[in-house]
């Protein structure tokens, strides 16, 4: 069958193309009246219409595209952070007719960066950029600032936060208020153990340094694990066993941590989340049927909705701020934390 366009579509309902795209872009809805609108919705409904990409890029001066910067794309397949967050960005810049498009960089040096981000800028292969803060080189800022090119960046609750300066908006995750909560309720039960790579710069390890009351169990990077942090974190507690079966209750840096430690723990014959209760960090089993950990959950769909609305902020509205938005963690209690689940 013959491929509908939108010129057929208009000549079918008796109005004109312009109204035609406004409508099935839904950015004049209102330019026709109600039947009309109807009808042209039901033709291309029927017809399976779908607009000319390159028309439309030629027509608005914009390729609905947004770029986010990646290096080392490898991290993508181990991060759960990353795929959380893609999947609520992609799947609300499709509400809007724009796709998200990863670019890869060589790796994670700040001028290879800056290099990649300018290059999309000058080839306007982009409308805008949704970046990592770590990736973000103040030389690149200056440049999107310049030239107030549509961009925000977001800083997970393991990002250094510390780094951030003024510029562009950006969003942010804040999981002080609930590792606070954690810890004040698992002292009711006696000593905390942390275990986490202490050696980095993440922002929950210089939050979990500043609270004496817990004893910092301190992994280094294994480079036979480089990849695979909960069999490194096996091997590091089998290791300490005889000093941290004296501890009730243990924090981990990560939920793939909490899942190594209840290995051990069953392996020493033990009872996780009573014999000893676990907390760790990511919601990893958030869409579980069952989910077993204790956890601080960080809303990845509040932060997508809000680097989805800086960012057309400034494609629609040319509004260029440095608002910050700052989406706080909460504790979820589960099974492994079984004492001190208030659902209990």
């Amino acid at each position: 069958m013959k491929r509908i366009r939108n010129k057929d579509i208009a000549e079918i309902v008796g109005v004109s193309r312009a109204a035609v795209t406004q409508v099935l872009n839904g950015s004049r809805p209102g330019c026709v009246s109600v039947e009309r609108r109807d009808a042209i919705l039901r033709i291309a409904r029927e017809h399976n219409y779908h607009p000319d990409f390159a028309a439309q890029v030629l027509g608005s001066g914009r390729t609905r595209t947004i770029g986010m910067p990646m290096p080392w794309m490898q991290t993508l397949a181990t991060s759960f952070s990353y795929g959380r967050l893609l999947n609520h960005v992609t799947a609300r810049l499709e509400k809007r007719g724009y796709m998200l498009t990863l670019l890869p960089v060589a790796n994670d040096s700040p001028s290879k960066i800056y290099q990649s981000i300018d290059d999309l800028l000058c080839s306007r292969r982009v409308d805008g950029l949704i970046i990592n803060r770590p990736f973000l080189d103040p030389e690149a800022e200056q440049t999107i600032r310049q030239n107030q090119i549509p961009a925000v960046f977001f800083a997970f609750s393991s990002d250094p936060h510390d780094s951030i300066s003024p510029g562009i908006p950006g969003v942010m995750f804040d999981c002080r208020a609930a590792l606070d909560e954690l810890i004040a309720r698992f002292s009711q039960y006696g000593k905390t153990a942390l275990i986490a790579l202490l050696k980095s710069s993440n922002t929950r390890v210089s939050i979990f340094k500043s609270h004496p009351e817990l004893t910092l169990f301190g992994l280094e990077r294994d480079p036979y694990f480089l990849y695979n942090t909960a069999a490194a974190a096996m091997v590091f507690i089998r290791a300490h066993w005889q000093e941290l079966k004296n501890y009730p209750c243990w924090i981990l840096q990560n939920d793939s941590f909490a899942y190594a430690a209840l290995c051990v723990i069953r392996e020493m014959g033990l009872v996780p989340g009573r014999d000893i209760l676990l907390a760790g960090f990511d919601d990893v089993e958030e869409n579980f049927e069952v989910p077993f950990f204790t956890t601080v959950h960080d809303p990845f769909d509040e932060m997508a909705d809000e680097c989805i609305r800086l960012l057309f902020d400034q494609l629609i509205s040319k509004k260029f701020s440095e608002e910050r938005v700052t989406v706080r963690s909460r504790v979820v209690y589960r099974g492994s934390s079984l004492p001190v689940n208030p659902a209990n």
